[in-house]
């Protein structure tokens, strides 16, 4: 079997991170295939993504929380200028992401004028003439959240309102990407974590990386076998027991750290 690449992304347009280090350049030019999450420009039906995001009809997002959790949630500084109601109709993990981030990046140089480093190297593969295959389906990545347990979703939304007013962790997210240091970035993503109910946290780490990393893995072993792939996902889904390196030592290949 020849050799295949994997090379963990950051889904940002910040222009420093387009400067691929020289290995990672290599590995590209010589693989025949390569290896994506997903399209994230693929178009879905505007109509299916509403369902992802938005509540059954005859549910509310006051309904789902709870009155004391709403009123909690109306009472926070970020809806000061932005009446709660008008989110009433979203599933509670929408409003988590809202208000739910631990980090204050402190480093980022976003450029509207470029597409994040997974679509530019996507774009860059298909205009080579490689073959482009995809891990997972959008409907696939929208459903990681969509398809949590309401019941899981308002813990994890009040879990952020508890926590809302307490001390943030700031983060150069560019410089620890570029360093290549996911010690830091998977302690953090630890940290961020045991802001939740332990029960919770633990189903929502297996929903957005244990599981999706076992089936990624699973979908490539095929890939390997048609020739030298090289292989570009999140940088979060490489590091742990439940990483995607680690799952390709035990399908037994040798993961061998070339930058």
């Amino acid at each position: 079997m020849e050799p295949s690449y994997i090379f963990g992304t950051i889904h940002i347009s910040d222009p420093r991170v387009f400067d691929l280090p020289a290995a990672a350049e290599a590995a590209f030019a010589d693989a025949s295939i390569v290896a994506f999450e997903a399209e994230h420009n693929d178009e879905v039906d505007e109509q299916e993504v509403k369902s992802f995001f938005e509540l059954p009809p005859d549910q509310t997002l006051k309904q789902v929380v709870g009155p004391a959790t709403y009123r909690q949630l109306n009472n926070l500084s970020f809806f000061r200028f932005y009446r709660v109601e008008r989110l009433d109709r979203l599933q509670p993990w929408v409003v988590w992401m809202l208000i739910g981030d631990r980090e204050i990046t402190v480093d980022l140089r976003q450029d509207p004028n470029k597409p994040i480093l997974d679509d530019w190297l996507q774009e860059r593969a298909r205009n080579d003439g490689k073959e482009v295959v995809l891990l997972e389906t959008p409907e696939e990545q929208l459903n990681v959240f969509a398809g949590m347990p309401l019941e899981d979703q308002a813990s994890m939304l009040r879990s952020s309102i508890d926590n809302y007013g307490g001390p943030r962790t700031r983060v150069e997210r560019v410089n620890l990407y570029l360093e290549g240091d996911l010690a830091i970035r998977y302690a953090l993503w630890q940290r961020f974590l045991g802001h939740m109910d332990p029960d919770v946290a633990q189903r929502f780490h297996n929903r957005i990386g244990s599981n999706r990393n076992r089936i990624m893995t699973e979908r490539l072993m095929p890939v390997f076998a048609r020739g030298s792939t090289f292989v570009a996902v999140g940088a979060m889904h490489l590091p742990g027991e439940d990483g995607m390196l680690r799952l390709l030592e035990r399908q037994g290949f040798t993961v061998t750290r070339l930058h």
